[in-house]
C-alpha cells in the first residue's frame, strides 16, 4: 500500500466517524447550553425568559465528589501481582508509586483532569489523551561581572547537561578591574527532555468509529488539530515540507468551539485560522494549518493482518506514518451503554427536566406579574387618560350618577402559583431519581416533616450516593486506562533508571525491565461508601488487629497495622503516611524511635539512682528492685531455655552430618576401588 492509497483508506473512515455525525455534535452542543444555561430560542417577548439550571446542578453536585475521589490523596488503582515471585511482586510495588507519582506531577495535571471530569458530566463521551513526546524549549540567560574560572564552569555545565541539546554565546563583554578580568555572559539554550504528558481533547474534535464498542477494536482513534507552521516545526517536523502545507481557511464543528468562547469575547480556531489566513501578512511560522492525528487499522505492508498505525497528515500529506500497537486515549461516558463505546452523559438525561422546569418557572413568574399587574373593565365614562397614568395617590375621574362600582371592574387572574410549586416539587422529585441528586427534604411540606424517619433518609441518601459510586466506578475502568498507558508508555520509551522521592523515601527503578502483566484493582467505586463511612469501617478493623495482638495472636504483626493506619491516614487526607507513623519495614524510620525508647530507660534508670538517695523512697526503690530481679531471673530462665534447645538442635545436626560424611566416604571408596580395578592401577584411598 502506497501513500495515497493510505490516505484514501483514512479519508474514508474519518467520513464514517461520530465526529462526522450531525446529530453526535448538535447533541453535545445542546447538552452544553443547557450547562451554560442559554436561553431555548423559543422565548417569546414582555414574557419571563428564565431558564432552569438543573444540569448545572447536577454536575456541580458531581464535581466535588469526584475530584475528592480522583484528585485527593487516596489511591484510585492499585496493581495486584499475579503470583507469588517476589520480583512480580516488587515490580507492582513500583508500579503503584511510580505511576500516581507520574501523573500527579505533571504540567497542569489538576487542570486537565478536572476538565476531563467535567467532559464526561456534560458530554456524551470524554477524552483524554496520553503520551510522552521530546519537549523543546529555548531558554535564554545572563550573566553579569563574573570572573573567568565561573564563566568555564557554566560552559562545562552547558556541555555536560544532558538536557541541553545545543547552546550559543549570544555576546560575552569583558572589562577589567585592577588585575582581575570580568565577564558579561549571555547565552542562549535549547533544551530537550522527554517527558510525560496528559491533553483534553474536545469532543467535537475527536475521532472515533461509529460503533466501536472498545478503542481496540475501533478502526479509527484520533483528533483533528490546528496548529501554526512554527509548532509544527517546534514538534520536529522539516520545515520546508511544513512550508509546503496549505493554510487552514475553516475548520469542521466550529459551533461548539464558539460557545465555548462566547462568555470570553474569543473566536474559535477555524474563526482565527480564517483571519490570519486571509490577506493579512503575517509571518509564516504564525500561519495555521489543520490536519488529523490518527491511529487507524491498516494493512499497509499487505501481508493479511491489519496492524495498528499511527498517521499524522495535512490535506493529502503524510507528516508520520509508522507502526504503533498502542492506542494513547482514555474515553469514557458517565453512563455506560450496551455495545457501543459512546455512551450518555449525566447531563443528557437532566436536559428534560430543565426544559419542564424551565416552562414551570416561566409560567410561575408570569402569573405573579399578571396578578401584581392587574387590568380592570371600564365604561366611558372613567377617565382613560386617568386609568392609564399609573402613579402613587394618582386620581381617576368619573362622569356618572350610580356608582363607581358599575363602571369599573377589576379583571381578576387566578393565582396559580402555590399549585405550580407543587409541580414543581414533582418534576425536582422524578429528577433526583434519574440522577440520583437530591436534597433530603425536597418536596416535603412542614406538616409531613415530623412524620419522616431517619430510616426513611438513610436509605434516600444512600440510593442518592449509589449513583455516584457507580458513576466513580465507571471512571475509574476509564482511570485504569490511564494508567496501564502510561505504563506501555514508560516501558518501552524509558530505558534508564528512574528515581523519585515518593511517601517519604526514594524510589529508584528502571520501567524498561518491568516484564510482569498485573491486576489493577480499583480502590474507588466498590460499594464501600463514602469516606467517612470507609474511615469507620477501617477504624473498627483497626479496633479488632489491636486487640488480636493484645491477645498474642499470630493473625495480626506490626505490618498489618501500620497498613491499616496508613489506609486510614489517606481517608484523612495525609498524603505522606511516614510524616505521622513508621514502616516497621524501613528500619531508617525506627532508629528515632529506638533512640527516644532508650532515652526514656536511661532516664527512668537515673530516676531509680537518685531515688535511691532518699530514705523515704527506699521501700518503692526496693519494690521496684524486687520485680526488676524477678524479671531478670524470668529472662535468664527463657534465655537458658532457649540456649539449651539450639544445643540440642546442633547436637542433633552434628550427629546426622557425621552419618552423611560416613557415608559419603563409604561410596567415595567403593568408586575409587572401582576406578581401580577398571584401570589395573593403584588409587590412594581404596578398599584393596
Amino acid at each position: 500500500m502506497n501513500e495515497s492509497e493510505l490516505i484514501q483508506v483514512i479519508n474514508a473512515m474519518e467520513a464514517n466517524s461520530i465526529g462526522k455525525d450531525d446529530t453526535f455534535i448538535a447533541d453535545n452542543q445542546q447538552y452544553f447550553n443547557y450547562y451554560m444555561g442559554e436561553p431555548f430560542g423559543d422565548e417569546k417577548k414582555n414574557r419571563s425568559q428564565v431558564v432552569s439550571t438543573d444540569v448545572a446542578d447536577v454536575v456541580e453536585s458531581d464535581m466535588p465528589s469526584l475530584v475528592r475521589t480522583f484528585l485527593g490523596s487516596g489511591q484510585i488503582l492499585e496493581f495486584n501481582p499475579k503470583s507469588e515471585n517476589p520480583d512480580d511482586i516488587k515490580e507492582a510495588e513500583e508500579k503503584n508509586k511510580y505511576i500516581p507519582y507520574i501523573l500527579k506531577n505533571l504540567p497542569n495535571s489538576f487542570k486537565k483532569q478536572h476538565d476531563w471530569l467535567k467532559a464526561i458530566e456534560i458530554y456524551k463521551v470524554g477524552v483524554l489523551e496520553y503520551g510522552i513526546n521530546d519537549a523543546k524549549t529555548v531558554e535564554k540567560r545572563k550573566w553579569k561581572r563574573i570572573d573567568a574560572d565561573e564563566m568555564t564552569a557554566y560552559i562545562d555545565e552547558f556541555e555536560n547537561d544532558e538536557d541541553i541539546k545545543e547552546y550559543k554565546i549570544i555576546s560575552q563583554d569583558s572589562t577589567k578591574e585592577g588585575d582581575v578580568e570580568l565577564f558579561d555572559l549571555e547565552v542562549s539554550l535549547i533544551r530537550e527532555k522527554r517527558e510525560f504528558f496528559i491533553e483534553n481533547i474536545p469532543v467535537e474534535d475527536l475521532i472515533l468509529s461509529q460503533g466501536a464498542q472498545t478503542k481496540e477494536d475501533a478502526d479509527i482513534v484520533g483528533k483533528r488539530w490546528t496548529k501554526t507552521r512554527g509548532e509544527l516545526v517546534e514538534d520536529g517536523f522539516d520545515v520546508d515540507l511544513v512550508k509546503s502545507l496549505t493554510k487552514s481557511k475553516h475548520s469542521d464543528n466550529t459551533q461548539l468551539k464558539d460557545d465555548r468562547l462566547s462568555g470570553q469575547g474569543g473566536n474559535s480556531e477555524a474563526s482565527s485560522a480564517s483571519q490570519m489566513s486571509g490577506d493579512a501578512e503575517v509571518h509564516w511560522t504564525m500561519e495555521l494549518v489543520s490536519g488529523i492525528d490518527v491511529y487507524v487499522k491498516a494493512d499497509f505492508d499487505e501481508d493479511g493482518y491489519r496492524e495498528r498505525r499511527h498517521v499524522i497528515k495535512s490535506g493529502s500529506t503524510i507528516l508520520l506514518n509508522e507502526d504503533f500497537n498502542h492506542v494513547p486515549y482514555c474515553i469514557a461516558s458517565s453512563i455506560m451503554m450496551p455495545h457501543t463505546l459512546v455512551g450518555r452523559s449525566r447531563a443528557e438525561i437532566t436536559c428534560p427536566y430543565q426544559r419542564k422546569n424551565s416552562v414551570l418557572e416561566r409560567s410561575l413568574l408570569d402569573n405573579t406579574y399578571m396578578v401584581g399587574s392587574g387590568r380592570n373593565i371600564i365604561s366611558n365614562k372613567v377617565n382613560m387618560d386617568d386609568m392609564l397614568s399609573v402613579r402613587q395617590n394618582g386620581i381617576v375621574r368619573f362622569n356618572g350618577d350610580d356608582p363607581v362600582t358599575n363602571h369599573v371592574l377589576p379583571l381578576v387572574t387566578p393565582y396559580v402559583g402555590d399549585k405550580t410549586l407543587q409541580v414543581l416539587q414533582y418534576c425536582d422529585s422524578r429528577r433526583a431519581q434519574t440522577t440520583g441528586s437530591l436534597m433530603a427534604n425536597q418536596g416535603l411540606s412542614a406538616d409531613d416533616i415530623h412524620k419522616e424517619t431517619a430510616t426513611r433518609f438513610n436509605g434516600v441518601e444512600s440510593a442518592a450516593a449509589a449513583k455516584v459510586e457507580l458513576l466513580t466506578r465507571v471512571i475509574a475502568s476509564a482511570y485504569s486506562d490511564l494508567y496501564s498507558g502510561l505504563i506501555w508508555f514508560a516501558s518501552h520509551y524509558q530505558d534508564s533508571e528512574q528515581e523519585i522521592y515518593v511517601l517519604g523515601q526514594t524510589l529508584t527503578t528502571n520501567p524498561s525491565r518491568w516484564k510482569y502483566e498485573h491486576y489493577i484493582e480499583p480502590e474507588v467505586g466498590i460499594g464501600a461508601g463514602d469516606d467517612q463511612q470507609m474511615l469507620q469501617n477501617h477504624s473498627a478493623l483497626l479496633s479488632i488487629q489491636e486487640q488480636l495482638q493484645a491477645r498474642g495472636s499470630a493473625l495480626v504483626d506490626e505490618k498489618k497495622i501500620f497498613n491499616q493506619i496508613k489506609k486510614i491516614s489517606s481517608l484523612m487526607g495525609v498524603k505522606d503516611v511516614s510524616k505521622v507513623i513508621n514502616d516497621p519495614e524501613r528500619p531508617q524510620q525506627l532508629l528515632m524511635s529506638e533512640n527516644e525508647q532508650l532515652k526514656a530507660a536511661l532516664a527512668q534508670a537515673q530516676q531509680i539512682i537518685q531515688a535511691s538517695a532518699n530514705p523515704l523512697a527506699e521501700v518503692e526503690n526496693i519494690k521496684s528492685q524486687k520485680e526488676l530481679m524477678i524479671k531478670q531471673q524470668q529472662m535468664i530462665n527463657d534465655n537458658q531455655q532457649f540456649i539449651a534447645e539450639l544445643e540440642e538442635k546442633r547436637r542433633q545436626f552434628d550427629i546426622k552430618a557425621a552419618a552423611d560424611m560416613e557415608k559419603h566416604d563409604d561410596k567415595t571408596a567403593v568408586d575409587l576401588t572401582k576406578l581401580e580395578l577398571d584401570n589395573n592401577k593403584d588409587v590412594p584411598g581404596s578398599l584393596v
